[in-house]
């Protein structure tokens, strides 16, 4: 008898202790964001960020490099940055170009046919004799 009342204590003591260790109904403490210390710089207010950082690309034409300063022209490269260059180039750069143009358009109006597909529920249309 002695041994079942010591078990039930025990079980008791136990809930008790867990209940008070997970602390019932308590919000879990946070650091404040002032405490934590990642080394890294803030990120500059919004009305220092360039307009031309974010903004909308369409889709096979060429990406805005942003202001004249920030381009590269070929005379400001030293000699082997020029070899470079001229190593890379190729004959049919807007040939080149214009696939991969096509391609990207291509590819963007099957990704948005699937996506009307799969949003109207009819994921497997091609089975069914409805064509895309």
């Amino acid at each position: 008898m002695r041994i079942w009342i010591l078990a039930l204590l025990c079980v008791v003591g136990g809930v008790l202790f867990g209940a008070r260790a997970f602390g019932e109904g308590e919000e879990p403490q946070q650091l404040p964001h002032e405490a934590i210390d990642t080394g890294l710089e803030p990120p500059p207010p919004t009305a220092e960020i360039p307009s031309h950082v974010g903004s909308a690309h369409v889709p096979g034409t060429n990406y805005d490099p942003g202001p004249e300063s920030a381009l590269w022209r070929y005379n400001d490269l030293s000699s082997d940055e020029k070899a470079y260059v001229d190593r890379n180039k190729t004959a049919n750069a807007q040939g080149v170009q214009d696939s991969y143009a096509t391609a990207a358009r291509d590819l963007a109006q099957r990704a948005a046919a699937e996506a009307a597909e799969h949003q109207l529920g009819l994921e497997e249309s091609g089975s069914t004799g409805v064509i895309p």
